[in-house]
């Protein structure tokens, strides 16, 4: 982790009395179980609507959320 990362002290502490960690360790292990949607349509790569990076150029983006494109860069 950055060492200046205002949410490093967090992440240091015991995240197992946490129950918004508890929600994402259930969610993440839905996830990891394939049990979720994937609402990226199998995408690889990402980036907000405000950059656009050069490798992004050429493609279609499977799909957008929030402000984030989200792209198959095979």
């Amino acid at each position: 982790w950055n060492n200046d990362d205002p949410n490093r002290l967090k992440l240091e502490g015991d995240l197992t009395k946490d129950p918004i960690f508890d929600t994402c360790v259930r969610v993440a292990t839905r996830a990891i179980r394939g049990l979720l949607a994937d609402s990226t349509k199998g995408s690889t790569h990402y980036h907000t609507l405000s950059s656009h990076p050069k490798w992004a150029m050429a493609l279609v983006p499977n799909a957008q959320i929030g402000h984030h494109l989200f792209y198959t860069c095979l």
